[in-house]
C-alpha cells in the first residue's frame, strides 16, 4: 500500500478548495426514479408526482434513459407490497443503480420459465 505524503495531501485540499471557490461545477446528482405501488407504469414518467407502478419498469427506464440520465441512477420505492413478475437483468446498459426501499416494503421475486411466457 503506498502512503501519500502529507504535503501532497494539502496540496490536493488547497486545489479542491479553489476550485470550489471558483465556481466550478458541482458533481451532478443522481437522478431518482420513483415507484409507488399505486403508481401508474403506462402513463408515470417516474417523477415523484407521476411514479412508476412497478420495480420493472423503473429499471427499464433507467436502461433506456441512460444516456439522459448519466452513470448513476437511484429507484425510490415507496412503502407497499410488490411482485417482480420478470427477471431483472442489469446490463452495462444500465446505469449504476441504488434502489431505496422505504419501511414497510415488501418485494416478492418470481422466477417465469417457458418459451411462449
Amino acid at each position: 500500500m503506498k502512503r501519500i505524503s502529507t504535503g501532497l495531501l494539502y496540496a490536493f485540499a488547497a486545489a479542491m478548495i479553489l476550485l470550489l471557490a471558483a465556481g466550478a461545477p458541482a458533481l451532478a446528482a443522481a437522478k431518482i426514479i420513483y415507484v409507488d405501488s399505486s403508481g401508474n407504469s403506462e402513463s408515470g414518467t417516474g417523477g415523484k408526482d407521476a411514479p412508476f407502478k412497478t420495480i420493472e419498469k423503473a429499471f427499464d427506464y433507467a436502461k433506456d434513459n441512460k444516456s439522459t440520465l448519466g452513470d448513476e441512477a437511484i429507484i425510490e420505492v415507496k412503502s407497499g407490497n410488490y411482485t417482480l413478475a420478470k427477471q431483472i437483468l442489469i446490463t452495462d446498459q444500465h446505469p449504476a443503480i441504488t434502489l431505496n426501499l422505504e419501511a414497510e416494503t415488501k418485494v416478492t421475486a418470481t422466477e417465469i420459465l417457458g418459451e411462449n411466457v
